[in-house]
């Protein structure tokens, strides 16, 4: 795999080699199929004079503000960069100096949240912004005393990708046209067909985003930052686990006592018509576009329910 391969190059190799079995399952999601294993979190004695500074590391419209919440209701609080709600970083708030001010008004547990997207366009867009890639990103995070990434990825991609063109309908042109099947397929259309009529990148869009969010991890690795990795389905499964894994590793001493009183906080961000039909949701034009760019990338998984398969398939070896 082309991407493991640059990970494993040069003399961070065996650095990169702690995380390997899990980032084949991820990778797995938009190359051959895998799943992610359970992972082990090495519990913490407190310390009370240590700061934990927390990145959630995750796209939109994968179980994030489930996953932040239910962290924040154990007692983790947010802090904000540029002065905005978590889930509203954006790529001009990611500088070094708001940074720096969040980590000045946290005490001694904070948690942020940045969508790999938005540095992603600010690399390709605006190079010469302050911050305009992952390890200048992840530098600062670690100047300022951060020093736990965790890492959340939706595997199937296309699920995500379909509630997010919902959404962005939905806030768009309102809920009437949103729930007008003709109305939504002829702009679904537009956004997965070509003026050729033929099916955009999905599938490289896919690997491309993939890659950057694995480049964020092999950054944060180098940096020295303790990863832990999730995914959207364990997160709606029952968010309490993950955030369990979470605060242990930040010791579970020093947040509620030695235990916590979990409760699953299930967010839902926006409508979605999610396990309907591709061919309703999208109309027959978008439905073949995406199927044909899916089935002939060796993504056809996704496709699977009605788009709502959680994990690619296993892969036996």
């Amino acid at each position: 795999n082309r991407t493991i391969e640059r990970i494993l190059v040069g003399s961070k190799a065996m650095m990169m080699m702690r995380l390997l079995t899990v980032l084949l399952g991820l990778l797995s999601g938009v190359a051959s199929g895998g799943n992610v294993g359970d992972q082990s979190v090495t519990v913490l004695e407190e310390d009370e004079a240590a700061f934990y500074g927390i990145v959630l590391w995750s796209e939109g419209r994968s179980a994030t503000t489930t996953l932040a919440y239910t962290l924040n209701h154990a007692g983790v609080p947010f802090c904000k960069l540029g002065g905005k709600a978590m889930k509203e970083t954006y790529f001009h708030d990611l500088t070094a100096e708001a940074i720096s001010e969040c980590r000045e008004t946290a005490d001694r547990v904070a948690l942020t949240h940045v969508k790999p997207v938005f540095l992603y366009k600010t690399e390709q867009n605006d190079p010469d912004h302050a911050i305009g890639d992952t390890r200048a990103m992840f530098e600062a995070f670690a100047t300022a005393g951060f020093t736990i990434l965790v890492a959340n990825v939706r595997q199937n991609h296309l699920a995500r990708e379909l509630s997010g063109f919902e959404l962005k309908v939905r806030e768009g042109y309102g809920d009437e046209f949103f729930h007008t099947d003709s109305a939504r397929q002829g702009v679904a259309t537009e956004n997965f067909c070509d003026d050729d009529g033929k099916p955009r990148p999905l599938a490289q869009k896919f690997r491309e985003r993939n890659d950057f969010w694995l480049r964020g991890i092999t950054d944060a690795l180098d940096l020295g930052f303790r990863v832990h990795t999730t995914t959207f389905s364990r997160i709606i499964m029952d968010a309490c686990n993950p955030v369990s894994e979470v605060l242990s590793m930040v010791g579970k001493h020093t947040i509620n006592g030695d235990s916590f009183d979990c409760e699953s906080l299930f967010m839902q961000t926006g409508g979605s018509h999610v396990g309907m039909p591709l061919v309703d949701r999208v109309g027959t034009a978008a439905a073949d576009c995406i199927t044909r760019d899916m089935t002939d990338n060796g993504l056809a998984w996704m496709l699977e329910d009605n788009v709502t398969r959680l994990e690619p398939p296993r892969v036996y070896t």
